[in-house]
């Protein structure tokens, strides 16, 4: 019961959005460390937005949509983001297959659908283990790896080469 599974009817709103941590807490408490917890989810979620796209766009967008070479130089001044953040998302991968509710849900499709294009984008994640075990993980899930069947696969496609 708790985070990711259904209580009681009328405690199925509250449940859904906190961790079962925080229901064993006494009230007073629940919401500093929802609080708290909500801080760690958009810290993650920063490791998508801010770290990971600039490589996605240099490396999958731009040979997608054949407007360039990617620019390495300016990843360089990148670099130092994707490393804070990867910090924090393989601190919390560790022991878990998934980021949330011990299952695939939305949370790893927000999370990774970037990310999952690592070694083509050149993203210096190799010293982060949780998280290549994450997306190695999501690649071995069939219509995680090949989303579109009927198209070519390869750098700018969602697969490695």
């Amino acid at each position: 019961m708790g985070f990711c599974s259904r209580q009681r009817e009328s405690d199925a709103r509250v449940t859904d959005l906190k961790p079962p941590h925080l229901l064993a807490k006494p009230r007073r408490c629940r919401w500093v460390s929802l609080v708290v917890h909500a801080l760690r989810v958009t810290c993650l979620v920063r490791v998508k937005s801010v770290a990971v796209a600039p490589f996605y766009f240099e490396h999958i967008v731009k040979a997608t949509f054949g407007i360039g070479p990617p620019d390495r130089e300016a990843l360089k001044a990148k670099v130092a983001d994707l490393l804070k953040y990867a910090k924090v998302l393989d601190g919390h991968l560790a022991g878990r297959t998934y980021v949330a509710c011990q299952r695939l849900t939305i949370a790893d499709f927000q999370m990774a659908s970037m990310a999952t294009d690592w070694r083509d984008s050149e993203m210096p994640l190799t010293e982060f283990p949780n998280i290549v075990g994450w997306l190695d993980g999501l690649m071995r899930v069939p219509a995680w790896a090949h989303p579109w069947p009927d198209r070519p696969t390869g750098a700018g496609y969602g697969t490695a080469a």
